[in-house]
């Protein structure tokens, strides 16, 4: 009996040291316009690794170990979106022992600039993407899907609602 309360406290020590390890700072060159997470995993460097070229490629279209920046091509708007993006922070999420989540804000410019949120979600076994598919049944997403548009179209009437109501509205509230 003895044997086994020490062995599962080992490895309950070892699970929940698991996050403990991976630290996460920022990827070079930060600046005022560039704030990027690094992950760094030193017990699972082929996990670290996949999740910073996932990021990279998909947010940066940068590929790690290029020559050029990896603040280059989104600094300077030579991305497919032809736009200048920056990226402001991000911050580690509280979660479960076995997964990484990473909030990142930035902003686009086109014409107008716009102000986005991410949310990426990692399995630290593996270092895949967690997907909506990879945590709801295939039926169940079309539910989750309606659930959030009707909360989205809620907000929007509620909010069109309250302008509606103002007495004196100006010329812009009216448009």
């Amino acid at each position: 009996m003895k044997k086994k309360i020490l062995f599962f406290l080992l490895v309950s020590g070892l699970s929940f040291s698991q996050q403990k390890n991976l630290k996460i700072t920022d990827l070079p060159p930060k600046s005022e316009d560039f704030t990027f997470p690094k992950v760094s995993y030193p017990e699972k460097p082929l996990i670290e690794n996949k999740i910073n070229t996932f990021l990279q490629v998909n947010q940066l279209e940068y590929i790690p170990g290029s020559k050029i920046s990896p603040s280059q091509l989104v600094s300077t708007g030579k991305t497919s979106y032809f736009n200048y993006v920056y990226f402001y922070g991000w911050e580690k999420l509280e979660t479960p022992k076995n997964i990484l989540s990473i909030a990142i804000n930035g902003e686009a410019s086109g014409a107008y600039p716009e102000g986005f949120d991410i949310w990426k979600n990692f399995d630290l076994r593996t270092g895949n993407l967690i997907n909506a598919k990879d945590l709801f049944q295939p039926n169940s997403i079309k539910t989750v899907e309606n659930l959030i548009q009707k909360t989205i179209k809620k907000k929007v009437n509620d909010f069109l609602t309250e302008l509606k109501s103002e007495k004196n509205s100006s010329e812009k509230v009216l448009e």
